[in-house]
């Protein structure tokens, strides 16, 4: 259906379908440093970003798993050490659900429909005072 990339010098290990719709995938990127970071990416149903987070651990960062929790957050397991050694510790960590971000276009969107309304309830209240005065008139003699 569609076919994307997501940055240079990277890795992914692990992807989820997100409940609210798209994917998140997890692994890592190599950096300058050098050091080699975890990052999570979340998609829409079509591949494009909705969000992207690095996460640093004590120097080098692998990601091996990757689940969505109950409370709709993240969480993924790997390993962390040292940049340049070969020790390694096992790696969690629990992301918090992200809270629901109005994009731009949303944005546009919701104030011309907020606008509208407001202007169909003005309409409405001069339409219905219209008819009241109307209606209190007394008739014209003919």
């Amino acid at each position: 259906e569609w076919n994307a990339t997501y940055g240079e010098n990277s890795g992914f290990r692990a992807v989820v379908e997100s409940r609210e719709g798209g994917y998140v995938f997890a692994g890592g990127v190599y950096t300058s440093e050098p050091q080699y970071s975890a990052r999570l990416v979340k998609t829409d149903s079509l591949g494009n970003v909705e969000w992207e987070t690095p996460y640093a651990g004590k120097g080098n960062g692998y990601v091996y798993s990757l689940v969505q929790t109950e409370d709709g957050g993240y969480a993924f397991s790997g390993a962390t050490g040292e940049s340049g050694s070969s020790a390694t510790e096992i790696w969690l960590v629990k992301i918090a659900a992200p809270s629901f971000e109005v994009s731009s276009t949303n944005w546009f969107a919701i104030t011309v429909l907020t606008t509208l309304l407001i202007v169909a309830i003005i309409v409405g209240i001069l339409l219905i005072y219209s008819w009241r005065k109307d209606k209190q008139r007394p008739p014209i003699p003919e």
